[in-house]
């Protein structure tokens, strides 16, 4: 029952910083609290998209500059449409949350073995039975490849020997 009390404490104070604008309250506080910051849910859900909004454009990242906009547009009115903005510029914003899409690239003999954590920020390419001598030759076309898929000039895209 004390940790209860120690939690509510901590929402509280997060409750109030939120509101005076120090922070944006998180995916658990907003549930937590249901109407956070106004009577009602929409209150809510345009007041977080209106600072949301503001925070990206301070920030000056244009890949999310299309994000923004969507928000603004949530911000002034709640809709299907408004929600499937959203989703289409997160889907087309090259980077969310300063991590791009995909960060790392691995060569794998199977998926399986890759943790989910890992396969959600990484380009897996499967070779059946790569082995440490093979990477020589393998590397510079897998690079000439990412190259061409990136719509890069295809002259520019063969290494050069």
């Amino acid at each position: 029952m004390r940790v209860v009390g120690i939690f509510d404490r901590h929402f509280d104070r997060r409750l109030k910083a939120a509101k005076a604008g120090l922070h944006l309250p998180s995916e658990e506080e907003l549930l937590r609290g249901m109407n956070f910051f106004g009577d009602r849910l929409e209150d809510d859900i345009r007041e977080y998209a209106s600072r949301l909004s503001r925070r990206m454009k301070k920030r000056g990242r244009v890949e999310l500059l299309a994000l923004a906009n969507c928000l603004d547009d949530l911000a002034t009115e709640q809709s299907e449409d408004g929600v499937k903005s959203v989703e289409a510029a997160l889907d087309t914003a090259e980077v969310v949350k300063g991590i791009p899409a995909e960060a790392w690239l691995m060569t794998a003999n199977e998926v399986g073995s890759v943790p989910a954590v890992m396969r959600d920020r990484c380009r897996i390419l499967r070779f059946p039975e790569p082995g440490p001598d093979q990477l020589p030759f393998l590397a510079p076309r897998i690079l000439e490849r990412l190259y061409l898929e990136a719509g890069h000039d295809p002259r520019w895209a063969a290494p050069i020997e």
